[in-house]
């Protein structure tokens, strides 16, 4: 898992939100 990916996670489920 690149942090990229994991960056991109946390802001789709922020803007999800």
């Amino acid at each position: 898992m690149e942090p990229v990916w994991q960056a991109g996670q946390v802001l789709a489920s922020l803007d999800m939100v």
